[in-house]
């Protein structure tokens, strides 16, 4: 029987994207690329954005998100003077993909899928502005971004974190999709996730890096009831909070999920310490399924 150290080692490289990932993602966007530039007036080229990019998505990396940069005149205002929806209707003809139902003040973008890889794209009609992105939202308007510098202060809080960050939240987010898939989901989205997680390794005097993935994992999850009740903006600022859509009961219900996660987490690390190795492998493995194993 492994350790959980090993069952957690062998779980992160089950989670982390590897170069035939990459590769396929990077000959499909080319595929993309190809064809939006035929057909886009104004299109410039496509940029990565989003968790992929980050380093922060567990494999497979679905979806990708991909900046489509376009051409548009500016605003006295400083934002794009021509109006999204447009644009997202004739990008998401061009490449036969839907735009998903509208939320409050959330990104909107066109969905893609390559069904024969298993493999879909969040393609985000962006324009360059003085000092970051712009992207459509909801109703119309434009959202700015700054995934560069979100990709910069990520690597910075997994740095401080000894490099225990990244593969904590591709866990992070491969338990919350797994969660959708039982009919489960969290409120949250998984940046605001992220968010939350990444914020105590972004400070000026940042916590302590995390002993162990099992120990940071739980960590995480009790951190994470906690900081869901409270606001949350990104770290550059740039865009509207991230709990901006949560209402109080869906906050409350979110709050509830993350602590039972940390309940299960801290009952395996406790069992682990008290020398229960069997007992604490069998919580791990409710918590995260069949993923997580322990057999050698």
């Amino acid at each position: 029987m492994l350790t959980t150290q090993e069952s957690f080692a062998r779980l992160d490289a089950a989670l982390r994207p590897t170069s035939a990932d990459d590769e396929l993602v990077a000959r499909l966007g080319q595929s993309l690329e190809t064809r939006i530039g035929h057909h886009l007036p104004g299109f410039r080229s496509l940029h990565p954005a989003g968790a992929y990019s980050r380093g922060a998505a567990p494999r497979p990396p679905d979806p990708v998100d991909l900046l489509v940069e376009v051409d548009a005149p500016l605003g006295a205002d400083g934002r794009p003077a021509v109006p999204a929806h447009p644009l997202l209707a004739r990008l998401a003809l061009l490449v036969g993909g839907t735009t998903r139902p509208p939320r409050r003040r959330c990104r909107q973008a066109v969905d893609v899928r390559f069904p024969d890889w298993n493999l879909g794209f969040h393609l985000l009609p962006a324009v360059q502005g003085a000092e970051a992105w712009w992207i459509p939202d909801s109703q119309g308007g434009w959202l700015r971004t700054q995934p560069q510098q979100h990709r910069d202060d990520l690597v910075s809080a997994d740095h401080a974190a000894g490099g225990r960050l990244l593969p904590l939240l591709r866990i992070l987010r491969w338990w919350r999709r797994a969660r959708d898939a039982a009919g489960e989901s969290l409120p949250c989205g998984g940046f605001h996730l992220e968010t939350m997680a990444s914020e105590p390794f972004r400070q000026w005097f940042p916590q302590p890096a995390p002993t162990s993935l099992p120990e940071g994992l739980a960590e995480i999850f009790a951190q994470l009831a906690r900081r869901v009740h409270g606001p949350c903006s990104d770290s550059t600022r740039a865009g509207p909070r991230l709990d901006d859509t949560l209402a109080l009961d869906t906050r409350l219900h979110a709050a509830d999920q993350l602590a039972e996660a940390a309940r299960i987490a801290r009952a395996a690390v406790a069992a682990d310490r008290a020398g229960e190795l069997e007992q604490a492998h069998l919580r791990w493995r409710v918590l995260l399924g069949p993923i997580y194993t322990f057999n050698r």
